[in-house]
């Protein structure tokens, strides 16, 4: 199958990476740069330098953008496609972007949205892996307008990338699942940044347990800002939780209260229990 990629950093090029060995893969970046490296790495099999181009060598793209960027490529290109174009949205949050999107989709595309749960702090396609996605897990967001044997083929893909779980969920029941899982795991870790001590030299003083928490705020900002913003309804809650959970803390480390700070720690080392058991199955 000849496959393009529409947006080739680190997600993209993981993507061209782990699909290249069975397909054709046909990139378009606006960064030459990105695609020249892409090439003469192996990533790709040919560089496509205008959408227009790539248009004509498949009918079937993975759209490896931004949300705010989605919706504006497809403004801007909707009339161009293929008649029958599978376009493939990898972003981190969906309901908004389906909301934009499904107004204005014509017959013409079947745009299934999709979240590989796969990535990075580092950026860029110079940090694609095929190995990215092996054993993680990817959520797939039907609508209305999905094509049953175009829901199949991406699943298929999906297991060809190497994803070990593909999960089909609303794009409501996507994004507060995602706020928690995701989105709040990396304010909690760009907080903590801000709380660091300013005057003094702390890098002889940490251990593992504050670069794991702090590994993840080495940030692309201008995807998570994205990203926080399109789902701060439920992003909000879910820092609301947090913030009530951190006070739960604080009042019974100001009590001394042993007793209450012995039963949250069990409650939440067995619920992380439960996680790693459930990641082993």
């Amino acid at each position: 199958m000849d496959i393009g990629i529409i947006g080739l950093g680190l997600m993209g090029g993981s993507i061209a990476y782990a699909l290249k060995e069975k397909h054709r893969i046909f990139a378009y970046d606006t960064n030459n740069d990105s695609l020249d490296y892409a090439l003469s790495s192996g990533v790709i099999d040919q560089i496509c330098f205008s959408l227009p181009v790539l248009f004509k060598k498949t009918n079937v793209f993975f759209v490896c953008l931004y949300p705010s960027a989605v919706i504006q490529f497809y403004r801007d290109y909707c009339h161009q496609f293929p008649k029958g174009s599978l376009l493939i949205d990898i972003s981190g949050v969906k309901k908004s972007l389906i909301e934009e999107l499904t107004s204005i989709i014509d017959d013409r595309v079947d745009f299934v949205f999709t979240h590989p749960l796969a990535g990075s702090e580092k950026s860029g396609v110079e940090n694609a892996s095929a190995n990215l996605f092996r054993n993680q897990n990817l959520i797939i967001t039907p609508t209305e307008k999905n094509k049953k044997h175009n829901l199949e083929l991406v699943a298929s893909l999906g297991e060809e990338v190497g994803f070990d779980k593909i999960t089909f969920l609303s794009a409501e029941e996507h994004d507060e699942l995602i706020a928690f899982t995701s989105q709040l795991t990396h304010v909690v870790s760009l907080a903590l940044m801000d709380c660091a001590p300013k005057k003094n030299d702390i890098v002889s003083y940490i251990g593992d347990s504050f670069r794991e928490l702090t590994r993840i705020a080495m940030i692309n900002e201008a995807l998570w800002v994205d990203l926080f913003i399109r789902n701060a309804k439920f992003l909000n809650e879910k820092i609301d939780d947090f913030i009530n959970s951190l006070n739960k803390y604080k009042l019974a480390i100001d009590s001394c209260d042993e007793t209450a700070l012995k039963e949250m720690m069990r409650s939440a080392k067995t619920a992380r229990i439960a996680i790693e058991r459930g990641l082993k199955e």
